[in-house]
């Protein structure tokens, strides 16, 4: 029976097909999106083929998604999409699966796993899943790169908001520890809840934590969320409902994020029909990035002659230090600090680099007071500096 499955879902899915689903990426580009499939299972072949439609024609290169009820139906899915696709699932410890389908010529898979397991209450029994993957892009390559698949506890009441609150401080202090060895980190997903307020009686959002630290972290879907654009939708046309589903960077990535390139899917409303009846009442949010080598104005044709690591500055420093260095040449980077007995306490860097000069923040996180060592690791070439921290 198994192995029938897949040709009764294409059979039933030719009753209703998608018609011209659009394509939103580009070859250049990284382009993700996270998609909510409203209980995507083995009983709806229509949904399946207009999922495939979808992930098939859009050119995206990586989706989070969520409510994927089997894995059965996700392999399917992930087989039916042919040569170039792969996908990690999981259910987290609930029944409403999660994962990533991604395009393997520009997402190289280095490991997944789920993430904040002792708070599965709060994450309503689906703990985040975590792809740590290599992405690969015509002209750079950028490493462990780490994408947070997250499903929200939903609803609009009291004790589920407060679940979503105590989940986005999981999240936060998880996060900001990848942030201490310079990790780029996509989180992606369908948070249950707004930006601006909560869902729940006007109450701050439950994200707002995240909204607060601005040095560190950007939601690229709030224009969404303050222009009032539903992504979870309660009629047909979606035009009403709530802005729910979210793409939240670190600096580090928001640096590449191409600037007004969020955007709800809504050429899907047309090109499937009864979209929000056949296939979710979500729509897909995406973004694109350009990851390619940025530099300032007026230092457009300066490379550097030769290899640096700069002094830090502040230093003596108390918070946080910026630690930059110069490659002539692109090169495999690792930036260390370490302790005064030769211990190493941090990876600020880490990863290939294109010529130039980079910088790279180093915050002080439970670091006891003293002298340190900085250390520059690129292609065979090692540089090192003395760094202070004062309490």
């Amino acid at each position: 029976m198994r192995l029938l499955l897949p040709l009764a879902l294409f059979f039933f899915a030719a009753l209703a097909p998608a018609q011209d689903v659009p394509s939103v990426g580009t070859p250049a580009t990284f382009d993700v999106a996270t998609w909510n499939i409203e209980r995507f299972n083995t009983n709806d072949g229509t949904q399946f083929g207009n999922a495939l439609a979808v992930i098939g024609s859009a050119d995206i290169d990586l989706w989070a998604l969520q409510e994927m009820n089997s894995q059965f139906v996700f392999d399917d899915l992930v087989e039916a999409l042919g040569d170039g696709w792969e996908g990690v699932w999981t259910n987290g410890t609930g029944s409403l699966g999660y994962g990533f389908i991604y395009r393997t010529d520009v997402v190289q898979d280095l490991a997944a796993t789920t993430i904040l397991d002792n708070f599965s209450f709060e994450f309503a029994q689906r703990p985040p899943l975590m792809l740590r993957a290599n992405v690969i892009l015509p002209d750079t390559t950028i490493q462990n790169v780490r994408f947070i698949d997250v499903h929200a506890k939903c609803c609009g009441d009291e004790q589920s908001y407060n679940r979503r609150v105590d989940a986005s401080v999981a999240l936060k202090n998880y996060v900001d520890n990848l942030l201490a060895i310079d990790a780029p980190v996509f989180v992606l997903g369908d948070l249950n809840d707004e930006l601006r307020n909560s869902i729940y009686d006007n109450e701050p959002s439950p994200y707002q934590n995240f909204r607060d630290d601005e040095d560190d972290y950007t939601f690229a879907s709030y224009p969404l969320d303050l222009a009032n654009v539903p992504t979870f939708c309660s009629n047909q046309s979606c035009t009403a409902g709530a802005t729910l589903d979210h793409i939240l960077l670190t600096r580090t990535v928001e640096a590449s994020y191409e600037s007004g390139s969020i955007a709800r899917f809504d050429e899907l409303l047309t090109a499937i029909p009864q979209y929000v009846n056949s296939t979710s009442d979500h729509l897909p949010v995406y973004a694109r990035f350009d990851f390619a080598p940025v530099t300032t104005a007026g230092e457009e044709s300066v490379i550097p002659t030769d290899f640096a690591l700069a002094a830090p500055f502040p230093n003596p420093f108390r918070e946080a230090t910026t630690l930059s260095y110069a490659l002539p040449a692109p090169a495999d980077v690792r930036l260390e600090v370490f302790d005064a007995l030769g211990r190493r306490v941090a990876t600020v860097a880490e990863g290939r680099r294109a010529a130039g000069t980079h910088e790279a923040r180093f915050a002080a996180r439970d670091l006891a007071p003293g002298l340190y060592l900085v250390r520059l690791t690129a292609d065979g070439q090692t540089a090192t500096r003395r760094l202070i921290h004062t309490p």
